[in-house]
Order: C-alpha cells, then sequence, then structure tokens
C-alpha cells in the first residue's frame, strides 16, 4: 500500500469504510477502494520498484474522489498535499534535519508513516547486501534507526512515538541491533512501559 494511504488510515481509521446504502453516492471507501487508490498513486519504474504517479495532481484528485468518494476523497489529497511539504524521510534518517516544525498532527501522522516505511525498505536493502557479503548498508541502518529514535523522542508526542515505535519494532520486526543504538536506553526508559508486547 503506498505510504500516504497508511498514514492517513492510520489518522482516519473511521474513513477506511464509509459505506452507507442510505445514501446517494457512486463512490464509497472501502478497504477494496482503497487498495485501488493506493495503486493510482504510483508507478512501476523500469528497474521495477513503486514510484508516485506522474499523473498531475488535478487529475488524480478527480480520480481519487471518484474511487474512494468525494468527501473522503478530498480529505485524503488534502492531507496527502500537507504531507508532501514535509522534509523527506531519507534526509530525518540521514539527520540532516533534526527539528519538525509543524505540530499538525496529519502531517505528524504523515511523517511517522514515512519513516517507517523507509526504514522498513533500508532493512531490506541491508539484508539483501548481507547476502551478499557487504555489510555496510546493514550499519547504516542501525544508524537510520538511532537517528529515527532520536527524532521521535525530540519531536513527537508519546502517542505518534509509541506508533512509530510499535510499527518498525512489532510489525515490520526489523532487524535492529540495540547494543550499537546510542539513543536505545532513553527511549527505552521513555517508552517501555507503552510498548509492552513489543
Amino acid at each position: 500500500m503506498h505510504k500516504d494511504v497508511v498514514g492517513y488510515i492510520s489518522f482516519q481509521p473511521g474513513d477506511l469504510n464509509t459505506f452507507n446504502p442510505s445514501t446517494d453516492g457512486y463512490a464509497f471507501a472501502t478497504p477494496r477502494s482503497w487498495y485501488f487508490a493506493s495503486e493510482l498513486l504510483q508507478d512501476r519504474a523500469p528497474d521495477g520498484t513503486l514510484v508516485d504517479t506522474a499523473l498531475p495532481a488535478d487529475v488524480l484528485g478527480d480520480i481519487i474522489k471518484g474511487t474512494i468518494g468525494e468527501a473522503v476523497g478530498i480529505k485524503f489529497m488534502t492531507y496527502r498535499n500537507q504531507a508532501a511539504n514535509l522534509p523527506h524521510a531519507r534526509d530525518v534518517l540521514s539527520g540532516k534535519v533534526t527539528k519538525l516544525n509543524t505540530k499538525q498532527i496529519d502531517v505528524m501522522y504523515a511523517l511517522v508513516t514515512a519513516l517507517t516505511y523507509e526504514l522498513k525498505d533500508a532493512a531490506e536493502r541491508g539484508q539483501r547486501a548481507e547476502r551478499e557479503g557487504n555489510n555496510k548498508p546493514m550499519d547504516e541502518f542501525q544508524q537510520q534507526v538511532d537517528t529515527f529514535f532520536r527524532f521521535i523522542m525530540d519531536n513527537f508526542e508519546d502517542e505518534l512515538a509509541v506508533m512509530g515505535s510499535k510499527t518498525i519494532l512489532g510489525t515490520y520486526k526489523l532487524p535492529i541491533k540495540a547494543p550499537v543504538l546510542k539513543n536505545w536506553k532513553e527511549f527505552v526508559s521513555r517508552y517501555a512501559d507503552l510498548l509492552p508486547n513489543v
């Protein structure tokens, strides 16, 4: 699923399924229509990787509204436009960006989701490289995880920090080597009680 769809549904779970048989409307949000919306947001590059679609924003907005419904489509595209103004996840994880200048909750959800997606991709690249005998990408991944913990502790409320942590530790089960992380002890002392099953 496209990271913007995951971020939006995490922020607005009530919009996952808006079907109501008593309303007049041809399109509404369902898990299936969100899947179609996700497919519309991305194209496959020649090397097989997924990239954002090249469709113009106004055309994409109309297609999205026709897929998940007018009201939810407008809210989603607004969320997506705000998310586009965030720092790039790679810049955060490399340490180039250390401060988030907004406290707008939907924008912060978008950034947490983007960061967890980027860490997942970095872990997969690192594991592939390790199988080929190259440990450098996995070492870089561990540094990105350490930077992630520092960033979420410095910039996010507990709810978002826990959400991001549960995603990388519980959902994705990323290969994190806690002993090499400078920020691990502080992170655990702050959030261990809020992460009982991770």
